[in-house]
């Protein structure tokens, strides 16, 4: 997402290619690191930024003081968890019904940091995660939501995104 903010070109569109160029043209100079797991890049003492899921955020690093929540209307988004019944019978739809309650969401929301979708502030403690999720629910006017990309446009992006990680593996060497 930071990549095709950063490079949103509306005139020349056919520009807004995931590209290694393009990434070089946002990050500059900076050390760039993708990876699912970088818990030890969070500490070292030239680490800047991390781009993720707010309660993941909140779990690893934001309760430890050392790291700000932000919410940057340009670079934030907006969007949906997709339950899907597999089954048609009435016991999957009971367990699909109960994962998308307000009731279940709420204690999820309060175990996991995960922002509900039912903005119910009545059941998150006082703290740190409170306020991180009233600014959310303050911000969520001025955001915009990640729109569903269509399965060629996802193999697209998936091949662009290849692209640039093996050029940089092959740089990194």
């Amino acid at each position: 997402m930071l990549l095709s903010v950063g490079m949103h070109n509306k005139l020349e569109s056919h520009k807004n290619t995931i590209s290694l160029v393009n990434l070089k043209k946002i990050t500059q100079n900076a050390s760039v690191y993708m990876s699912n797991e970088i818990n030890q890049i969070y500490f070292q003492k030239d680490f800047a930024f991390s781009y993720q899921w707010s309660g993941e955020a909140y779990n690893r690093f934001v309760h430890t003081g050392k790291f700000r929540f932000l919410i940057n209307r340009d670079l934030s988004y907006v969007s949906t968890d997709l339950i899907a019944q597999v089954k048609n019978t009435s016991s999957a739809a009971c367990v699909g019904n109960y994962l998308a309650s307000k009731e279940f969401l709420s204690a999820f929301q309060v175990k996991t940091k995960y922002f509900s979708p039912y903005t119910n502030l009545d059941t998150v403690p006082q703290g740190q995660f409170r306020q991180m999720y009233e600014k959310f629910i303050k911000s969520l006017p001025m955001l915009r939501w990640l729109e569903p990309a269509s399965a060629a446009r996802l193999k697209k992006l998936e091949q662009e995104w290849n692209v640039v990680k093996y050029e940089l593996s092959k740089n990194s060497k």
